[in-house]
């Protein structure tokens, strides 16, 4: 009982710090509305939403509510594929070129876990340029037709050798799962990984179907909340197709981790972060990021889609779940790592905003790029800020001094490489592993 009598004040000091963060969170995104549960050692300590699911009919954020998720569906993908492999229908060596006969390898072996874990090599369709953005992803595609607009084009490095975050990847593995499970995507998740965790309000978030408490999308323009641009649900597909809720994403979480999805091995495998030919360190294993937030071991995955963003981070040694999903395109991880901190008695990190000398500014703007995409460094109102593929503004960049950049609004540093009269390449990582390098080109 005293322990009991213990928990309840923390607990409602941390509601109190996240209700906080959350408000500060709508009002500086802006955002339209946010989702957040906190588990800690089995309590469900936090769920509720903030602002608004829908805007235009005033309809508030809950727990309930049903939010694309992204990117964060690579774990499920990853999850279902690991139960192929465990019921002996797939190998993890298995050859693409086997599996998909049709595929051009190019002369590369590019095997199940290439695709799982970023290090294949094949070129991501979404770092197609402009075209892509504002005509393409507006279709419904079939797998096929999304395969045609990557399937021929060189690869950015032999299998293996690198790791490089590729949605094309995840794409394979969505016709793989197709191919060996017999039913589409959808059907195949749903009854190899989603009915195992006793989910019932995660699934593929077409646009048609009329899905209970669906949030609206929006996006951010000119410092207000508009619309998001449409998406054709298709696209995504594996790599990013799902919906779900905070709670559920909660329970997904605790299926995963106690064996009620994949086995103690398979999870395992999901959680090691893999190993390329070049020693980099990537912390990513299969369909999920092992890193650690103030030394704390954290293994996460954000999600980022037109009108949404979301997070789910678990903290394995301190018994803690947090998920954060919103509904404006704006990343989510910022708030989902500043509630971590507080459901972990952390202190918030400064966040600079140095002035950056006009010389040094002047050295670092420029085009940069990285495997077959360009990023943009171009000054604003006297800031810099860093465009990528579909973003015309752009996120602005915090001078931390020392060379590094925070991306305001999200946990990525940013650091360039100079020589010279002007930056030669710009890396990309959380400050202690830099995940992506661009070359400048121009």
């Amino acid at each position: 009982m005293h322990h009991i009598a213990l928990l309840l004040p923390l607990a409602s000091l941390l509601t109190a710090k996240v209700d906080r963060i959350a408000r500060e969170a709508l009002h500086d995104g802006p955002l339209a509305g946010l989702s957040i549960a906190v588990e800690s050692k089995g309590r469900r300590v936090v769920s509720r939403g903030w602002g608004f699911a829908n805007l235009e009919l005033g309809v508030p954020a809950t727990e309930r509510t049903l939010y694309r998720i992204g990117s964060v569906t690579k774990q499920f993908t990853a999850a279902a594929i690991l139960r192929l492999v465990e019921t002996g229908r797939l190998r993890l060596d298995q050859d693409l070129g086997e599996l998909l006969p049709g595929f051009p390898t190019q002369g590369h072996r590019v095997t199940v876990q290439h695709l799982l874990t970023h290090t294949s090599g094949i070129f991501s369709y979404t770092s197609l340029g402009p075209d892509f953005w504002e005509k393409t992803t507006r279709l419904e595609l079939t797998p096929g037709e999304v395969l045609d607009l990557f399937k021929d084009r060189p690869f950015d490095f032999a299998p293996g050798e690198k790791w490089s975050y590729s949605n094309s990847g995840y794409h394979l593995l969505g016709m793989i799962l197709e191919k060996i499970g017999g039913h589409p995507y959808a059907e195949v998740v749903r009854t190899e990984v989603l009915e195992r965790a006793g989910l019932r309000r995660t699934l593929y978030c077409a646009n048609e179907p009329i899905l209970e408490g669906r949030a609206a999308g929006y996006s951010q323009k000119d410092g207000k909340l508009v619309n998001a641009a449409a998406i054709g649900m298709s696209i995504p597909f594996s790599a990013g197709g799902l919906c779900s809720t905070v709670d559920e994403l909660i329970a997904w979480q605790r299926a995963l981790e106690t064996g009620k999805v994949v086995s103690a091995a398979s999870y395992r495998k999901m959680i090691t972060p893999v190993t390329t030919r070049d020693g980099a360190p990537n912390g990513y294993g299969y369909g999920l990021g092992i890193g650690d937030l103030d030394g704390h071991r954290r293994i996460s995955h954000g999600g980022g889609i037109n009108g949404f963003s979301g997070d789910l981070a678990r903290y394995p040694d301190d018994d803690l779940t947090v998920v954060v999903l919103g509904n404006t395109d704006a990343t989510v991880g910022l708030i989902a790592a500043r509630v971590g901190r507080a459901a972990l008695g952390l202190s918030e990190p400064a966040v600079k905003d140095l002035p950056v000398p006009a010389e040094e500014a002047a050295r670092m703007v420029g085009t940069y790029q990285v495997h077959g995409h360009q990023l943009v460094v171009f000054a604003s109102g006297g800031r810099l800020r860093l465009r990528s593929p579909g973003d015309e503004r752009g996120d602005e960049l915090l001078y931390q001094g020392g060379g590094e950049f925070l991306v305001k609004g999200t946990p990525d540093h940013l650091r360039f490489d100079t020589q010279g009269a002007r930056a030669t390449a710009l890396r990309l990582g959380d400050g202690k592993r830099w995940r992506l390098e661009a070359v400048r080109v121009e």
